[in-house]
């Protein structure tokens, strides 16, 4: 059976784009903190990652690290 561990990594994305969290929120009219707690979170809703994706030009799958384990490995 194949495991996987998924990451957010927004914050490492808005570095990478010189996204501030602030500008980010003000642009998707959610709180703050929705956002400075997005990588820490486990369960998403699908608006703010569409939002997200789109403001960012990713794909909502690039919103996350995805490793692959193997359990019988």
């Amino acid at each position: 059976m194949t495991l996987y561990e998924v990451k957010p990594k927004l914050k490492k994305l808005l570095q990478e784009r010189n996204i501030s969290e602030d500008l980010l929120s003000e642009v998707l009219g959610i709180p703050i903190e929705e956002v400075r707690s997005f990588d820490e979170k486990l369960s998403f809703d699908i608006t703010i990652l569409v939002g997200i994706s789109r403001v960012l030009n990713v794909e909502i799958e690039d919103l996350f690290s995805v490793t692959e384990f193997c359990e019988e490995c």
